[in-house]
């Protein structure tokens, strides 16, 4: 009886480093082959501070029209589509919220005018505006090709020029880079 509980120890241990090999071997091919790993769809351009989206090509400039980008771009959802915030100068209560969606992503349809950017010719949607608690919202849906780029910029309600800071903020956006991708992964 004593042989047998050393045989099966030795096979327990024999079992549990085989298992451990396996493991160490499946992690260094997901490390090693492109696309078994996840890969982080925003990138920082080399020599300078713009951060570039990988599969839209939108890249994200530190300033638009006035407004400064805060912090860095991020991901949405831990997914492909990505994010980023520009704020006004302080106590302005400007603010632009920017996330470029691919085209699986589901967004409802807004209700409001046509909008598209001087700059951007191929790009159409909607814009539709709101106020509330002293604010302007303002909703952009815009898509190119299989890009969808949503915004919502805010301004406080009362500024005569409000409307025209958030669509200027909006045509000064990098639509240039939309559709520009060349894949890093």
């Amino acid at each position: 009886m004593l042989g047998m509980n050393t045989f099966l120890q030795k096979s327990a241990i024999r079992l549990r480093q085989q298992l451990a090999v396996l493991v160490l071997l499946l992690l260094a091919i997901a490390v090693a082959v492109p696309g078994v790993a996840a890969a982080d769809p925003l990138h920082s351009v080399k020599g300078s501070l713009l951060w570039r989206h990988e599969f839209s090509g939108w890249l994200f400039p530190t300033e638009v029209a006035g407004l400064q980008r805060e912090g860095f771009p991020y991901q949405l959802d831990g997914g492909d589509s990505a994010g980023v915030r520009y704020l006004g100068p302080a106590g302005s209560g400007i603010a632009l919220e920017i996330q470029i969606l691919l085209e699986n992503e589901a967004v409802a349809p807004l209700e409001g005018t046509t909008f598209a950017p001087a700059a951007a010719s191929e790009v159409r949607g909607t814009r539709a505006i709101t106020s509330a608690e002293g604010k302007v919202v303002t909703r952009y849906l815009l898509r190119w090709q299989t890009w969808t780029v949503l915004i919502v910029a805010e301004a406080p309600a009362g500024v005569a020029t409000a409307q025209a800071t958030l669509d200027a903020a909006v045509e000064a956006l990098p639509w240039h880079s939309l559709g520009s991708a060349e894949r890093l992964h």
